[in-house]
């Protein structure tokens, strides 16, 4: 398989995929987002937006809540579970 190595690593390195993906966004000010071949849905895309570099009416919210919110990062962790992913905080 030719995958990737950031985006096809195990469960354990996803905090590590999440902070290139901060410093994506703190490095490139125009990306608006990334777009990848999904290494647990290939060859599904996934798409993940900059919420502060799109147009607030560009998807319709359903829920908007800071995920650094104690509720709503329990429901990421309960998600995670589900999902069987290691979600750790960094």
């Amino acid at each position: 398989m030719n995958a990737n190595a950031l985006l096809a690593g195990p469960r354990s390195t996803y905090p590590v995929t999440r902070s290139w993906a901060e410093r994506i966004h703190d490095t490139c000010p125009a990306a608006q987002g990334l777009y990848y071949i999904s290494y647990q849905y290939g060859p599904e895309f996934a798409l993940v937006l900059f919420g502060d570099r799109v147009p607030g009416d560009i998807l319709e919210a359903l829920d908007k809540r800071a995920v650094a919110d104690p509720l709503c990062h329990e429901d990421i962790r309960q998600l995670a579970d589900t999902l069987t992913i290691d979600y750790a905080d960094v």
